[in-house]
């Protein structure tokens, strides 16, 4: 059990769906009572707004509650009951605890999602699933529900209504004096409890805690035929014991007999539930806390705090650049206006220790209106002026010999990983015009990260602060088109930028995803030179009637100014849901200004009366103005779109949902203004909420999945990361709940995939197509609709066929397009594709890679949840070598997805064995969509497990080959797979140099693990403490009970892990009674080799090999021959010294983690 730390940070909060408490309820008594034994327990729980039982610690959920939690980054657990769906409190993590069978009472079954953790008040409720996770909470009080204290003659026979329907009651086959319990004339507790003390038996139809009241008061249960009880329930609990099926041949006799068995059994189920919860709470704070390590989002700070090199790293970067030293050279030209001293020193110290270190040739001019100091170093330049401007830079660029060029401003820093990257690429960049690189703003607040996309033309336009600095530009090619120009002086670089645009198009641009120069926040004051600059760029690309607004200050909204005005076709696929329909409709004909379009109803078969007259209805009136085709197969949505486009007589289309309402009369001339454009193949629009809420803002591909929206339930006028909520950009896809495109252009990319994409990522698949067809997709702000959300889906997705077709379409979409979706051009690779969209990535090496060549096997490895199996077979020895050189890589507890995954992009993926359902399905995704080896790491054979045998095979399918511990563990797993290859478990390297000098003690010190998971060593060891009492020292250590502790002199938590305490013990002996080498218990072979290290004799079982000829006493487990073999050490003492030193010896010399055994690790994670 996570155990609380006065210093630690809040356990994570339980949210539990409850009804109003009711004492009649068991299942309703369960959640409250849950509840309150949670908060005893020393957690934070609280239960839905409902009526509680005030003697009950059931604190009500509020939002305010609901808001601290998430201000203070905890993960909320929802526990709901079989009979709610879904997840109505939006918590992270998700228990269903089933009190009943599912479907029971809902006659449905539940709403979940695969990532759902389930928990079972029985067994018998666990289905065809994993039903380990038993909780079942005593709510019974078994006080209360007692047999009489003096012996009475039963009498009474009643029959237990409530869900069973009364009508079809059999009662030829009652009791006459059959007396019927129901909530129609409901009892209160004590009065069942007194009624079943003297009642001779209680019948049933249907499973409830009343039954088992009954048993508790001695009174035996029979189950009718008819109802819902087919065979005997509770068995796991009560065996046969106190109840029985009707029509079973002496079967209440037997329960009359057996009753008082189940009485007893009961109340070793309410001692059993403590470990039951313990286990709750271990699965469900786990998954909690890996749930906020998952969506954690750094600081920047954080973030550049991480992004340096290890030492392997220096080493291989530095050989690196001295291989590509010399191969091209850079000016950087630096200016300085306001002749800032301080200013310019930062700058000039930042460049200083870049050339000191890079492969570059650096030369550095500065342009300052201070004189220049005495004693300049060769690589700097001083050129004094009045105001450094274009036609001082102008020289310097024709008397320069440099390849490259660079503009900074004193104050300017360059960032040392951002100087390594480059130095890396710089060189082979031979293709490359001009070259970004992201940047840092300096702000009260800290550090500011400017993530840029690769090469998006709109958004350079309509936000040139974000882009246009610090490029880096070929010389030569900045001389061709006439160097900076003076007309723009506050905005040099954006229009010489802009004329290499115009000269070549945006063909040899390339973006480094790494920031190189920390500067100043721009400021939002009014640049009448970027206008400038960008009306000329607009005037050359043939826009003589466009327009530059600024909306806000340095935001530029472009109007194109186009003269034609082409019909466009709006088709809107509908099926019922008249009154959405109606008001899209209404809406399009009073609020759109543009007059030259029409409307096309695709319907989908609607059946409402309401819906069918009115589709006629617009059929007959709506003439030239509103068409209406019948789409009578299957939901497609795709095809419905591809019917109504072959009969749109529109130049452009727009797909639009019946969901959505026109709100500003814009809206059309918005979209039409970057769709006439001949470049740009899609528009999409912004969509909002009722509630003012971002629901649509450009598609990220990979995010959260194929695709997804960024900046969700945010304030739709608010500015977004780096203003992209604000201004027109290039984006890779967007919603087709309003997309318009050409109609040629719809035809040319094939229009949507009505075979592979039928229900979802339709549109994400069009769009991208169209972008390999060479057109822009745009997503403009500036078209604004109203969109409910999911209205229309909500509507189809119901049907279980189209929910499957949905999971299949997106793992299409994944398999179709996977390496364009891992690495959206509107995106960037810093940023995580698993959280709400612009955010840090969390896993610092996934996207800090300053080995960009790639001259190590990179290693992506999946530790288990046991952390001491993950850190003795995966974690370590990953470790260990990365740290020696042998692999580069990151661990990550949680599988990537696909996106994260195909990004990262490792040559070998290596998972450690967990009997997870939804990890098993991950892995196969990932064995379906990555090319790289992949290996099993099997730490222990476990089939007593129930599903875990199956869960092995499965697992051993979907990977290239499997490591074993041990070579028994190998015989035992012959035939899984065609390639299982044994890695033996070793020592790291901190158990090499332990202090050997022990204190010397004249009562000998014998020490022991008690292992929970080895039954036998609790009553081994107190029948050894008894025979040796006050001849030897006790030190115990591991989960020690209660009446152990007070037989021990010392008693210490898990020492396996840290080898200076384990060494600190001082003992003589240790007792090791448990097998080793065996095929489960590959983990626990370490502990032998631990003590061994501490220069400690080892007494353990002779119940397998041990490995190699190890100084090992073995005897067999029996207390004889353990209490022999302690005798014997104790009666030489020198002796069992020796055999210590002699252990010691072999398992420094053989059995810890070397250079010679990393070479042979890292050949079993490699393909031959």
């Amino acid at each position: 059990m996570i155990t609380p730390s006065v210093h630690g940070k809040p356990r994570h909060p339980y949210y539990i769906g409850a009804p109003n408490y009711r004492e009649t309820s068991s299942g309703v008594c369960v959640l409250h009572y849950l509840c309150h034994v949670l908060n005893l327990s020393g957690y934070e729980a609280y239960v839905t707004p409902c009526q509680v039982n005030p003697k009950l610690r059931t604190p009500i959920l509020t939002d305010e509650v609901r808001r601290h939690h998430r201000s203070i980054g905890l993960a909320p657990i929802a526990v709901y009951p079989e009979v709610m769906d879904g997840n109505p409190v939006g918590a992270p993590i998700v228990a269903r605890y089933l009190l009943n069978r599912e479907g029971f009472l809902t006659g449905r079954a539940i709403s979940v999602q695969k990532s759902d953790l389930f928990f079972y008040y029985t067994q018998d409720f666990g289905g065809d699933g994993q039903s380990s996770n038993l909780l079942l909470l005593p709510v019974i009080d078994s006080e209360l529900f007692s047999p009489p204290t003096e012996p009475v003659q039963r009498s009474g026979n009643y029959l237990y209504l409530h869900r069973f329907d009364k009508t079809k009651v059999d009662y030829s086959l009652l009791p006459d004096d059959i007396e019927v319990l129901s909530m129609a004339n409901p009892k209160t507790l004590a009065e069942l409890a007194q009624i079943f003390r003297t009642a001779s038996t209680l019948y049933s139809y249907e499973i409830s805690a009343t039954c088992t009241e009954a048993m508790l008061c001695g009174c035996p249960v029979i189950y009718m035929p008819g109802g819902h009880v087919k065979t005997q329930p509770f068995v796991e609990q009560f065996g046969d014991a106190g109840s029985a099926l009707y029509g079973e041949v002496g079967g209440l006799e037997r329960a009359r007999a057996t009753v008082m068995q189940a009485r007893r059994r009961w109340l070793d189920l309410e001692k059993a539930f403590w470990p039951q919860l313990e286990r709750f709470i271990d699965i469900t704070q786990q998954a909690a806390i890996q749930h906020a390590i998952d969506v954690r989002v750094p600081s920047v700070k954080d973030w550049l705090r991480n992004r340096v090199l290890t030492p392997i790293q220096q080493q291989l970067v530095d050989k690196r650049r001295q291989q590509l030293s010399g191969q091209t050279s850079l000016t950087l030209l630096v200016r300085d206006p306001l002749g800032d001293f301080n200013a310019l020193s930062d700058t000039l110290e930042s460049l200083a220790l870049w050339r000191s270190r890079s492969s570059i040739s650096l030369r550095m001019v500065v342009l300052s209106t201070s004189p220049s100091p005495v004693n300049l170093p060769d690589s700097l330049h001083w050129l004094t002026c009045v105001n450094p401007g274009a036609f001082e830079l102008n020289e310097i660029l024709q008397a320069d010999d440099s390849d490259w060029i660079m503009l900074l401003t004193a104050g300017d820093e360059v960032l040392p990983a951002g100087t390594l990257m480059l130095d890396l690429e710089l060189p082979g960049a031979d293709g490359c015009r001009m070259i970004y690189c992201d940047g840092m703003y300096r702000s009260e607040n800290g550090a500011q990260a400017i993530f840029r996309p690769d090469i998006n033309l709109d958004y350079l336009l309509s936000l040139p602060l974000a882009m246009a600095s610090h490029w880096l530009i070929r010389r030569g090619l900045a001389l061709e088109v006439g160097g900076y120009d003076p007309q723009v002086p506050a905005a040099l670089e954006l229009d010489l930028i802009l004329r290499l645009i115009e000269s070549g198009s945006m063909n040899g641009i390339a973006h480094l995803s790494e920031p190189l120069v920390a500067s100043n926040t721009p400021l939002l004051v009014d640049n009448p030179d970027e206008r400038l600059a960008l009306q000329r760029h607009l005037d050359n690309r043939g826009y003589a009637n466009a327009r530059v607004l600024q909306e806000p200050t340095r935001h530029y909204h472009i109007k194109y100014g186009h003269d034609q005005q082409p019909l466009v076709s709006i088709l809107i696929p509908t099926r019922d849901q008249l009154p959405l329909l109606q008001r899209c409709v209404d809406s399009l004909l009073s609020k759109t200004r543009y007059p030259y379009f029409e409307i096309i109803l695709i319907d989908n078969g609607s059946e409402t009366e309401e819906a069918l007259t009115w589709l006629s209805e617009m059929e007959s009136i709506g003439g030239d103005k509103i068409h209406v085709i019948r789409f009578s197969s299957a939901f497609n949505f795709s095809a419905m779109n591809n019917l109504a486009a072959s009969r749109a007589r529109g130049e452009y289309l727009v797909l639009l949902n019946n969901d959505t309402a026109i709100i500003r009369e814009d809206w059309l001339d918005e979209l039409l203004n970057h769709a006439l454009r001949p470049e740009v193949g899609v528009v999409g629009a912004k969509l909002i909420t009722p509630a003012g809420t971002v629901k649509h803002a450009g598609l990220i591909t990979g995010l959260r999945g194929p695709a997804g929206s960024p900046f969700i339930d945010q304030a739709a006028n608010g500015g977004g990361y780096m203003q992209r909520l604000l201004v027109d950009q290039n984006s890779s896809a967007v919603s087709a709940a309003c997309l318009m495109i050409r109609t040629a252009i719809y035809l040319e990319a094939g229009g949507m995939d009505d075979a592979q994409f039928q229900v979802t990522c339709n549109d994400l698949d069009l769009c991208l197509k169209v972008a390999n067809l060479g057109y822009l997709n745009v997503w403009t702000p500036h078209a604004v609709l109203l969109h409910e959300g999911e209205a229309t889906w909500s509507s189809v997705g119901k049907d279980p066929l189209n929910q499957q077709r949905f999971a299949m379409e997106q793992e299409q979409a994944l398999s179709k397009w996977l390496s364009v979706l891992a690495n959206d051009p509107a995106y960037n690779s810093n940023l995580s594709l698993r959280g709400s969209g612009f955010e840090l990535e969390a896993i610092n090496e996934l996207t800090w890679r300053p080995l960009s060549w790639r001259p190590l096997p990179v290693v992506l490895v999946h530790p288990a949840k046991s952390a001491k199996a993950a850190n003795l077979r995966v974690v370590e020895p990953f470790t260990a070598l990365r740290d020696c050189g042998k692999i580069e890589g990151c661990i990550s507890s949680s599988l990537l997805p696909a996106t994260t995954l195909a990004r990262y992009n490792p040559d070998i993926i290596v998972f450690q064995h967990q009997a997870d359902p939804l990890r098993l399905e991950q892995m196969q995704r990932i064995n379906t969509l990555s090319k790289a080896f992949k290996v099993l790491e099997l730490d222990a054979l476990t089939p007593a497990i129930p599903g875990w045998a199956t869960s092995l095979q499965q697992a051993a399918s979907l990977v290239d080959r499997i490591i074993v511990a041990t070579p028994a563990m190998a015989q035992a797993c012959a035939g899984l797979h065609r390639d299982i290859r044994v890695l033996e478990t070793r020592l790291d390297s901190r158990w090499r140099n332990l202090p050997n000098v022990r204190q010397t003690f004249d009562i000998p010190r014998i020490g022991c693990d008690i292992d929970p998971a080895q039954p036998f060593v609790q009553p081994l060891i107190i029948e050894l403490m008894q025979a040796l009492a006050g001849q030897v020292e006790w030190v115990l250590w591991g989960d020690v009970p209660a009446y152990l502790r007070p037989l021990a002199s010392e008693v210490h938590d898990d020492v396996h892990d840290n080898p200076d305490v384990m060494a600190s013990l001082n003992l003589d002996i240790v007792l090791a009674p448990r097998g080793f080498g065996q095929a489960g218990e590959g983990a626990s072979s370490l502990d032998h080799l631990q003590y061994g290290a501490c220069g400690y004799s080892v007494i353990g079982s002779d119940t397998a090999d041990y490995p190699g000829d190890l100084a090992i006493t073995r005897v067999a487990d029996s207390r004889e021959q353990w209490l022999e073999a302690i005798r014997d050490h104790l009666a030489d003492r020198q002796a069992s010294r020796r055999q210590a030193a002699r252990l010691r010896e072999q398992v420094l010399d053989n059995w810890v983690f070397d250079d010679a055994y990393a070479a042979q690790w890292i050949k079993g994670w490699m393909p031959d």
